[in-house]
């Protein structure tokens, strides 16, 4: 099950880093040219991803994506791991016959995450 939670947690990351790379760039060069170190800034987001995409190929919405994936790979399987341990704890301290309670399902998710 941990490996099933940590290939998901995975493979949301690579679908979402595109988007995360783009907002860490238009960040970087907004904060760049408040500090006058740079002259070119984005004018917004749709001029980020085309000028990107023009300079460094589609490879630069993909920039970082290796220790992130580092990052996640035990980080979710941790997450995963204790969030299961309290349920179980749960399930034997509360003694809950539903196997799908909301309350339980939510207050292990919190305390894990």
């Amino acid at each position: 099950r941990a490996y099933v939670c940590v290939c998901v947690c995975m493979h949301a990351c690579v679908c979402v880093h595109p988007c995360t790379c783009v907002h860490a760039c238009v960040h970087a060069y907004v904060c760049a040219y408040v500090l006058a170190l740079l002259c070119q800034v984005y004018s917004n987001l749709r001029h980020a991803v085309c000028t990107m995409w023009r300079t460094e190929g589609p490879l630069s919405f993909y920039k970082g994506l290796s220790p992130t994936l580092m990052l996640v790979f035990p980080q979710a399987g941790l997450q995963f791991s204790i969030y299961h341990s309290l349920s179980r704890i749960w399930l034997l301290a509360v003694g809950e016959k539903s196997v799908l309670g909301f309350p339980r399902s939510s207050m292990c998710g919190m305390a894990a995450g």
